[in-house]
């Protein structure tokens, strides 16, 4: 069983782990995973794998280090941080093409080929 497993043998296994939620969902196997997927260790590895230095810096208030934080709060502050980025990105590229739709539709009216395609309301 696994609860047979010595802690640096399950620190092994658990350092395979790219993903945070499966890191999350082994610590739900019991206290003792629980606490070693608590430490710092791994979650410094997911931030230094999945982040950069840039990201860090800009996640990171003035008066803090990444030591006051935790490691573990510095991954899911750079997690908001991209998905916010993401979203911003996806914003910009649909208006980008909804304003490529509009001028399409207004260049097909004034050829007169089109009537209304119906992004001009």
């Amino acid at each position: 069983m696994m609860s047979d497993l010595p802690d640096e043998v399950l620190r092994y296994i658990l350092a395979q782990l790219s993903d945070h939620q499966d890191l999350v969902n082994a610590g739900l196997a019991g206290s003792r995973t629980f606490a070693l997927c608590e430490e710092n260790g791994f979650w410094r590895r997911l931030c230094a794998f999945h982040f950069t230095d840039a990201q860090w810096s800009t996640v990171l208030r003035s008066a803090e280090d990444v030591h006051s934080v935790g490691w573990k709060q510095l991954y899911g502050r750079l997690l908001r941080f991209t998905a916010i980025l993401l979203c911003i990105g996806l914003a910009k590229v649909g208006f980008l093409a909804f304003g490529f739709l509009v001028f399409f539709e207004k260049t097909l009216q004034q050829s007169g080929k089109v009537q209304n395609l119906g992004f001009l309301r």
